[in-house]
């Protein structure tokens, strides 16, 4: 049986941040997707935001970050799904991020390339 975990996101980006932890360069996104529907009840348009951190150590995928993700760009990131958790307080938080693998720039912000891995380009 094969198994896959991948995450396809399309947002619009929120905070970047590039920091380091040992000597080594990663990326921090928090990308923002929107969901529309319509009420049954009522007829109403409603919107929802979700919010979903993705982080990157990969030093090519870093840099392409640094030089050309801002606040408010469209893209699409592709990754993995993890999971977490950590002790706050003597309470245990438990989290999700995505490992990201590619990115790809849906506003037209400038001539940023898609980023150069292995894996076949969406």
């Amino acid at each position: 049986m094969y198994n896959e975990n991948q995450v396809s996101l399309i947002g619009n980006v929120g905070k970047v941040e590039i920091r380091s932890s040992n000597g080594t360069k990663y990326a921090i996104i928090n990308l923002a997707t929107n969901e529309r529907w319509t009420d049954k009840q009522t007829g109403e348009i409603k919107e929802r935001a979700d919010w979903h951190r993705l982080t990157t150590f990969r030093p090519k995928l870093v840099a392409l970050i640094e030089q050309h993700v801002g606040k408010g760009d469209f893209i699409r990131a592709i990754g993995k799904l993890r999971s977490g958790s950590y002790d706050k307080a003597g309470e245990t938080v438990y989290t999700v991020e995505i490992h990201l693998d590619r990115i790809g720039f849906l506003s037209p912000k400038d001539a940023a390339p898609d980023t150069d891995t292995e894996e076949v380009p969406f």
